[in-house]
């Protein structure tokens, strides 16, 4: 199984298209079809400050590109955001106020139950490996957790936790996409790309399964 799963992965990747990964941003020339303006929203949580970056789309809906979690202060958090935006070629504003997505983000942070899943995320420039991975992610619901094979398999990839590892490693809208639910074999909690890493990882995990005032 594991070869097939493999064999598969290495197809998917080889005629997906573009070969940006997912969360470390598009190279310069906006590759994934990022629009040519994002705004920046901000909350506090109890996590510390979780900002986002979101677009409109031609319904009006607030689309999610990147999305920033677990920052001490506000420099730091549009720091990062401005290197994504400038790596995909995009304009940078602050939303003021915060937009209704941020505002969504908030309860999720701080600990309180919330489905996200409704929420559009920018897909443009993801493999159809990719794509499938996600979507199981984000099916993951509130203190749920999947090991990296198990979701491997449900996305139709057994044997491809290495590669679901991967995608999740470079997930850029973290809750959105709930890559802190899906851990290693035994419960491991494998790694975490935020800013408090792997404890943050833990943190919302916990809150998770205890609730916010457990904390």
């Amino acid at each position: 199984m594991r070869g097939q799963g493999s064999a598969r992965v290495a197809a998917l990747r080889a005629g997906g298209g573009s070969r940006t990964r997912l969360g470390r941003g598009p190279r310069p020339g906006g590759r994934l079809g990022v629009p040519a303006q994002l705004e920046l929203s901000a909350v506090s949580t109890r996590v510390g400050l979780v900002g986002v970056l979101s677009s409109h789309d031609a319904e009006g809906r607030e689309v999610a590109w990147w999305v920033g979690l677990g920052y001490a202060d506000r420099d730091a958090l549009e720091a990062d955001a401005a290197a994504f935006a400038r790596s995909a070629g995009s304009a940078l504003r602050a939303a003021r106020p915060a937009r209704a997505l941020a505002a969504r983000l908030k309860p999720f942070a701080d600990g309180r139950p919330c489905d996200l899943g409704d929420v559009p995320i920018g897909w443009e420039g993801t493999t159809p490996f990719q794509r499938a991975v996600i979507r199981e992610a984000r099916k993951l619901g509130w203190g749920e957790t999947a090991t990296y094979g198990e979701l491997a398999a449900r996305a139709g990839f057994p044997g491809a936790a290495r590669a679901v590892g991967q995608v999740m490693s470079h997930n850029r809208v973290p809750l959105i996409v709930p890559c802190h639910r899906v851990v290693g074999h035994g419960g491991r909690l494998g790694g975490f790309s935020a800013p408090q890493g792997i404890l943050l990882k833990e943190r919302l995990l916990r809150q998770e399964r205890r609730g916010a005032d457990a904390e």
